[in-house]
């Protein structure tokens, strides 16, 4: 029974249908995406070499290990852009870093995106969820993590809906920087204790 209705709940973020059930699932749209289910025409969006990448951090309230969470992230369409639509392969291949065993579902809708992550145990709450690569348009100004708005639609704990989940968008090299591996010891060796 838990795989049909998780089943569901990916189905929802696929097709956009915006209810799980009786809760609704609403993406805000920034001013410049139109608002879910209406059909979006990408603006243009001739991009510079170097995307955005950004990381996605969930955290669920003291004590409560989430399994599901579903994002809602909104971004400047003018500004950042991910080629393809909804759950096209090209905008799949955007998004990278899920942990490893967690089911994933993406949709993208030019300016807004849903993002369904779950797992048989906790999501991480101290590294990143996900990350995402944006191209960042030519002719768009300074583009950063500040740019995208992100909340949490709901959250689980494998059948327990909890309330108070938040989430944070941050620039994804940050992560790297702070994961990079200990530097040798003086003696050329590094030190064998974690």
């Amino acid at each position: 029974m838990r795989s049909v209705s998780l089943l569901a709940l990916l189905a929802v973020v696929v097709s956009a249908s915006g209810a799980i059930g009786d809760v609704a699932v609403d993406v805000v749209p920034t001013a410049a995406a139109k608002p879910a289910g209406e059909p979006t025409v990408a603006p243009s969006c001739e991009a510079r070499e170097e995307p955005l990448v950004v990381a996605v951090f969930v955290k669920p309230p003291e004590g409560s290990g989430i399994s599901t969470a579903v994002f809602e992230l909104s971004y400047d369409a003018e500004k950042l852009a991910i080629p393809g639509h909804r759950n096209d392969e090209s905008v799949k291949e955007r998004f990278d870093g899920f942990p490893q065993g967690a089911i994933s579902a993406v949709n993208d809708m030019d300016g807004a995106m849903k993002v369904v992550v779950t797992g048989t145990k906790a999501l991480p709450r101290r590294k990143p969820l996900f990350t995402i690569r944006f191209d960042v348009c030519a002719g768009a100004k300074q583009a950063s993590a500040a740019d995208l708005t992100c909340k949490v639609g709901s959250c689980v704990a494998m059948t327990t809906p909890v309330d108070g989940c938040t989430c944070r968008v941050e620039p994804a090299e940050a992560e790297k920087e702070e994961a990079a591996p200990p530097a040798p010891a003086e003696n050329g060796s590094a030190d064998a204790a974690d």
